[in-house]
């Protein structure tokens, strides 16, 4: 339990279970807590990254309320911030510091919540054993993600324990299934996900129904640690501005929190504090990632400036003021100062970091026509890993291909694709690598969810008619222009799906992103 109204509600609904199935059934609510500054300071200051930031004790107080209403056991604390600390935020700050973007949402649940937390919950040795018995496990950890688990249909009749498929949810706009796609299905055999089947404003209807606390907090926004960095830091507003990927600027509350991976700056004078503002306390200045740079376009005129590259991201509108014309940010770059006319000098070493900015969203240097992925990266969620159908038939041969769905971002729509497993040439000790390519005219089966949560076949193609609850119909998904994914970044998570189902994830590393505008 969080202390939102999803887990609250998934909270009301195993009650109904723990009540009726009283000493077959026992449930055990517990609150993950994931950041303090305890890390920071040699005196911890409580607080969930102190009082700019979410508070950990507002959160607690609520699970807390739940469960008295529910008339459910005493919710458990566990402390998870120093291998949130150690597995997320460090590994993310390395990235950013590179200039990379990463997506600490996705990292958390493989490493924190279906990784520390269930191993603390259910541990290996428990899980095991229950994943040899005939009925299979005894233990699950129920979470609101909205979220499906399938189960194949052969497991009914052969009675033998099989993993789980992970689906997207029936709510498209709110499926989560892209932040655990690196979760592997072992974890989600004690996996419970209740919301995968209803839609939010339900559980809205439901929370205000039975008079839970938490009926009417504002909705998570992303990720709990943002705050203050350490001790005789300025204390921010309660209201705050930040930027999004797509160049949205959010009112956030001390309720409601910006997720990391969708986050930038806002450079004009006189803004709200905002997290790149707040990142930079974390990161050396004297990196030319992490110090001030020119904005330049692709004829080398300079436009204005950045406070460091951090606080980019691929796709984000540039704010430069005095200018009519909209520019995105389409590539990072780090030079020798002075290449560029009118450029500002920054404490970098004699480097600089320079952001490229095209005009218009549908620039083609923003376009992505195709991925190319290591396979040794790639997070497969069956334990199987990859599908037969990508390997050849004689090695040192391409495999024959798939179409696929990709998806690079949350509520995104998601864009077919053709994988392909290419060979590496005179190193037959390689796995190879996933060659993603999209084009305009590839078409792939899709799996559009009816009201009922079942899967229908459909065409994911331009051309199809959309059918009720395919992607490209679901209010408040962002469509790519031409088919192709916009504003791939190095660092950003590209998750591979078969209809409805994902098969996987990977991080695209740097050099990985080939684009329309390189070929004209």
């Amino acid at each position: 339990m969080s202390g939102g109204v999803d887990s609250s509600v998934i909270a009301l609904l195993l009650s109904d279970l723990f009540h009726t199935l009283q000493g077959e059934l026992t449930l055990y609510p517990v609150y993950m807590r994931n950041w303090s500054t305890l890390e920071e300071s040699d005196k911890f200051e409580p607080g969930s990254g102190g009082a700019a930031g979410c508070e950990w004790q507002q959160e607690w107080e609520g699970v807390q309320g739940v469960c008295r209403h529910l008339k459910l056991p005493e919710p458990r604390l566990i402390d998870l911030s120093k291998e949130y600390w150690r597995d997320v935020f460090a590994p993310s700050l390395d990235d950013w510091a590179a200039g990379l973007t990463p997506n600490p949402d996705v990292l958390c649940n493989r490493e924190i919540k279906f990784g520390a937390l269930l191993d603390r919950l259910i541990p290996p040795s428990t899980r095991d054993a229950q994943r040899i018995t005939p009925q299979g496990p005894k233990s699950w950890l129920a979470t609101g993600h909205y979220a499906r688990l399938v189960y194949p249909s052969s497991a009914a009749t052969s009675g033998q324990v099989t993993e789980p498929e992970l689906h997207r949810a029936s709510h498209r706009f709110k499926d989560q299934s892209y932040f655990l796609s690196s979760v592997p299905a072992t974890s989600f055999a004690h996996a419970l996900f209740p919301l995968a089947n209803i839609e939010k404003d339900q559980v809205r209807r439901l929370a205000k129904a039975y008079a839970l606390p938490t009926a009417e907090k504002k909705e998570s926004m992303g990720l709990c640690f943002v705050g203050k960095r350490g001790k005789g830091q300025e204390k921010r507003s309660e209201n705050k501005r930040f930027e999004g990927e797509a160049g949205e600027v959010a009112a956030l509350t001390s309720t409601s929190k910006p997720s990391l991976s969708h986050a930038g700056s806002d450079t004009r004078r006189g803004a709200a504090p905002t997290f790149g503002s707040w990142l930079s306390s974390y990161l050396s200045p004297s990196s030319p990632y992490t110090s001030p740079g020119p904005f330049v376009t692709l004829a080398g005129d300079v436009l204005g400036h950045h406070q460091g590259l951090h606080t980019l991201t691929i796709g984000q509108r540039a704010r430069l003021p005095g200018l009519l014309q909209k520019w995105f940010v389409a590539r990072k770059e780090v030079g020798e100062i002075g290449d560029v006319a009118q450029v500002q000098r920054a404490p970098g070493g004699g480097q600089e970091g320079r952001a490229i900015v095209v005009p218009g969203a549908d620039h083609p240097l923003l376009l992505c026509t195709a991925v190319e992925l290591p396979l040794s990266t790639f997070k497969w969620v069956a334990h199987g890993g990859p599908p037969a159908e990508l390997f050849a038939q004689s090695p040192g041969e391409d495999g024959p291909g798939m179409k696929l769905l990709a998806q690079v971002r949350h509520r995104t729509e998601e864009t077919p694709c053709q994988v392909t497993l290419r060979s590496s040439p005179g190193d037959p000790s390689s796995e190879g690598m996933l060659h993603v390519s999209f084009a305009a005219s590839l078409s792939a089966p899709f799996e559009s969810p009816s009201p009922d949560g079942q899967a229908t076949a459909t065409s994911h193609s331009p051309s199809a008619s959309p059918l009720p609850g395919q992607a490209p119909n679901v209010p408040g998904l962002s469509r790519d222009p031409a088919m192709k994914p916009s504003a791939i970044c190095p660092g950003q998570v590209l998750a591979l799906y078969d209809g409805n189902r994902c098969l996987g994830s990977a991080v695209i590393p740097a050099g990985a992103v080939r684009l329309l505008g390189e070929q004209v």
